[in-house]
C-alpha cells in the first residue's frame, strides 16, 4: 500500500468574494506577521502564487525580504542573541543551525538589534584565570606609576 499526496485543483475566484480563499486578513497573518512566501500560501490554499502575488498587490501587502525573518525575531530576542554570540562567544553559523535559518540571516539580525560584530579568525577561548590576570596588570600599571611619581619626589626633596 502506497501513501499519496491529494493536491486539489486549482481553482479561480474572484477576489473578495465569499468563495475567495484568500481574503486580505489571512494574507496579513500568513504573508506578513508569520513570514510565509507566496508559493507557501498557494500550497496551503489551492491556488497558484500568481493569485497569490495579485492579492498581495491588491490588498497593498509587502511580504518584504524573503525568509523567516519574524519567526526569527520572536526566537532570537536582542538579550537572548546578545547572551550567545557576545556572552558565550557562538559564531553565527552556530546559532543558526538549531533554529533553522542561515548564518547570514543572523548577522543580518545582529545589525539590526545593533550589535556589534566580531571580526573573523580563529578565536582562542579566555584563560582560565582571565579575571586574575586582568587584575594583576592594572596592578603592575598603577605600581609603575606610583614608582614614577616617588622618583619625581625624591628627585623634588634632593635638588632643596
Amino acid at each position: 500500500m502506497t501513501a499519496a499526496v491529494v493536491v486539489p485543483d486549482r481553482s479561480y475566484f474572484f477576489v473578495g468574494s465569499d468563495d475567495d480563499p484568500l481574503p486580505e486578513h489571512l494574507l496579513r497573518d500568513w504573508v506578513v506577521r508569520e513570514g510565509f512566501s507566496a508559493g507557501q500560501v498557494a500550497a496551503l490554499t489551492g491556488t497558484t502564487v500568481r493569485q497569490v502575488r495579485y492579492r498581495l498587490a491588491r490588498y497593498r501587502l509587502s511580504t518584504g525580504r524573503p525568509g523567516p525573518v519574524p519567526r526569527l525575531r520572536r526566537l532570537l530576542t536582542r538579550d537572548k542573541l546578545l547572551r550567545l554570540y557576545v556572552e558565550r562567544g557562538l559564531s553565527c553559523a552556530q546559532i543558526a543551525r538549531p533554529v533553522g535559518v542561515s548564518a547570514e540571516a543572523v548577522r543580518e539580525l545582529l545589525v539590526a538589534y545593533g550589535i556589534k560584530r566580531r571580526t573573523g579568525g580563529p578565536r582562542r577561548p579566555p584563560h582560565r584565570f582571565q579575571a586574575t590576570l586582568d587584575r594583576a596588570r592594572a596592578a603592575q600599571a598603577r605600581s609603575a606609576e606610583l614608582v614614577t611619581v616617588a622618583r619625581g619626589l625624591a628627585a623634588i626633596f634632593r635638588s632643596e
